[in-house]
């Protein structure tokens, strides 16, 4: 019996090489199939889960996937092709870039003399699969046909995030997907970030009409301020479209202790991966100075003599009234004087002995000057 294979469609994004198509096709409005000059796909036996055609990418060409040999080991195992165990979801095995063997094509298996073999590990001690989180290995996610997680390619390809990989039947195209972009500052110019501290917010896209397509937020725009800068921390790129309707990153900003105080513009800019349709969103914050931290010291007052009573003061100047004391005793019973400034002990071993106090519930320590504990000595006459 010959076995129907399955078609994977859709894309992988490497921060490293950018988007990588998995099929040529697409299925137009009026319900044609289009595959383009060069007609390509990825496909998955239905019964096996073996992985087999091609892949393509801008930056580095041909992607492989089955019919490979002499691959790479791994603690001290023989690879293999890529494969999915269609009872778990469990995706292992290798690809291979085209342009990390010698002659370019994967007509055979020589690496290139650069060290650059190309190769690609699906799974692995470091993304296990399968992993439905999809931060793993890559993994089929049979629940919502997709292939999730993220394979390793090494230092040339980096990691591969099979962000937008779909399993079955190719969907028609609804035309460019339509959608929003907006951040959490826009309706709160309440956000403030001190000098020299970080502040973050999220970018959220909504999907409007269209087909289901990845959405990269690109570098911010316009900041008025060199000091400042924002970096997209999460989820760059996300798919959305009628399965995935939402989808939000978080974004950080960094302020410099020299920033400009005051309110600062910039924007955020969202970029459909097909029709390269730019979309921007304003964020607003404010650079504000940093409050005042207050000077702290404390010392011990009484006789450092065994058993009596020591009592350590801290001094807090400039005090803004939201303080938390707290004590903590070096190499003693923690003090049970929490809340105040003024805290009480008598030592029971001789030896250097010092305190340290907290304004900030903890947070951070002031440490007192030490004191000597001593025994006294008494004489009498024989």
């Amino acid at each position: 019996m010959v076995e129907s294979a399955v078609e994977l469609y859709g894309w992988a994004w490497s921060d490293n090489i950018g988007w990588i198509s998995f099929n040529s096709c697409e299925v137009l409005q009026s319900g044609a199939l289009d595959c383009g000059a060069v007609d390509y796909s990825v496909n998955v036996g239905g019964i096996t889960g073996e992985i087999t055609g091609t892949a393509w990418s801008d930056n580095i060409g041909w992607i492989e996937f089955g019919g490979l040999s002499s691959f790479p080991s791994s603690s001290g195992t023989a690879g293999t092709n890529a494969n999915i165990n269609m009872l778990n979801g469990a995706v292992s095995g290798w690809i291979r870039a085209c342009a990390g063997t010698i002659n370019g094509d994967c007509s055979t298996m020589d690496s290139q003399i650069d060290g650059w073999d190309g190769w690609v590990s699906l799974s692995g001690s470091s993304h296990t699969s399968p992993d439905l989180s999809g931060n793993g290995g890559v993994t089929f996610d049979s629940a919502n046909n997709r292939i999730i997680g993220k394979a390793w390619g090494g230092p040339v390809i980096g990691w591969i995030d099979f962000t937008d990989v779909r399993y079955g039947q190719i969907p028609p195209d609804l035309g460019p997907t339509v959608y929003t972009l907006t951040n959490s500052t826009e309706n709160s110019p309440a956000l403030e970030i001190e000098r020299g501290a970080n502040g973050s917010f999220i970018v959220t896209r909504n999907w409007i009409s269209g087909s289901n397509e990845s959405v990269k937020l690109l570098d911010r725009m316009g900041i008025d301020d060199g000091n400042i800068t924002a970096v997209v921390q999460t989820d760059n790129p996300c798919v959305i479209g009628q399965e995935n309707q939402t989808c939000s990153s978080s974004v950080l900003l960094t302020v410099s202790p020299i920033a400009t105080l005051g309110v600062h513009n910039f924007s955020i800019i969202g970029v459909n991966d097909l029709d390269n349709d730019p979309h921007t969103t304003q964020v607003t914050f404010n650079v504000i100075a940093p409050e005042p931290v207050p000077n702290v010291s404390c010392l011990a007052e009484g006789n450092p003599w065994l058993y009596q009573t020591i009592k350590w003061t801290a001094t807090v100047e400039g005090e803004t009234g939201e303080e938390i004391y707290v004590w903590q005793q070096k190499n003693e019973d923690l003090l049970s004087c929490n809340g105040s400034k003024i805290c009480e002990i008598s030592y029971t071993t001789v030896g250097t002995k010092t305190a340290e106090f907290s304004i900030n519930n903890g947070g951070s320590f002031t440490q007192c000057d030490p004191i000597n504990i001593g025994a006294k000595v008494f004489f009498r006459e024989i």
